[in-house]
């Protein structure tokens, strides 16, 4: 066995520089997630075919980097989507109505008749989020 812990270690310098959130890398990180929001060519795709299995696909995308986004805007790191709903609550930058928006694309896309209404959803959304970073 190796010790991990040592208090006067790199180690332990590198996990305590990680635990100040340094805003230049939240920065960095909006910067780079903030353009892989929207998808354009499969949004178009999912709109025009109206299959829910590839919506869901491209509702993943966008959630994915949507809430990378979102939590890199509050200086947090994103641990995975348990407790989201938690987060985004005490997020102070975030479009208006976020969870319960959030929450709709995924409903709206369980049947093909609502999969315009959820894209045209997604597009807002990713928009807000953009102007915000």
């Amino acid at each position: 066995m190796n010790d991990l812990w040592e208090s006067d270690s790199v180690w332990a310098k590198i996990i305590n520089l990680v635990k100040k959130h340094p805003a230049a890398f939240f920065q960095a990180w909006v910067k780079n997630e903030s353009w892989r929001i929207l998808d354009e060519k499969d949004l178009g795709r999912a709109e025009l075919r109206h299959e829910v299995l590839f919506f869901y696909q491209v509702v993943e995308e966008f959630l994915d980097h949507f809430l990378q986004d979102l939590y890199a805007l509050n200086n947090q790191y994103f641990p995975s989507r348990k407790g989201t709903k938690k987060a985004i609550e005490s997020f102070k930058i975030k479009t208006e109505n976020c969870y319960q928006r959030l929450n709709n694309i995924v409903s709206s896309g369980t049947r093909k008749e609502h999969i315009t209404e959820a894209v045209s959803e997604i597009r807002k959304l990713g928009k807000e989020l953009f102007a915000l970073a």
